[in-house]
């Protein structure tokens, strides 16, 4: 369930950013006629420092859900371990 939530997080914040690239190739040619990479370059830093959008709420989703992922493998070692070690002693 996570690792779907995971994938589609990724697919998400891919899709927003072809997206936005689109766009931005398409007023590039609409206003020259012809695609610059400094153009390009200086287009994408400026839409980049933008506001808040929807992919940093889903990266950030996918941060959390992989340290919940860790906390559990941590708890569930750990309880694993336990009573290996009542039988050694």
């Amino acid at each position: 369930m996570i690792i779907m939530c995971v994938a589609s997080g990724i697919g998400v914040i891919v899709w927003v950013a072809v997206v936005k690239a689109l766009a931005i190739l398409e007023q590039l040619e609409r206003q020259s006629g012809r695609i610059d990479m400094e153009t390009v370059s200086s287009l994408a830093r400026t839409t980049a420092a933008g506001a808040f959008s929807p992919s940093d709420l889903v990266l950030l989703f996918i941060v959390c859900c992989w340290l919940f992922s860790i906390v559990d493998a941590y708890r569930i070692g750990k309880r694993m371990e336990r009573p290996r070690n009542n039988q050694e002693v």
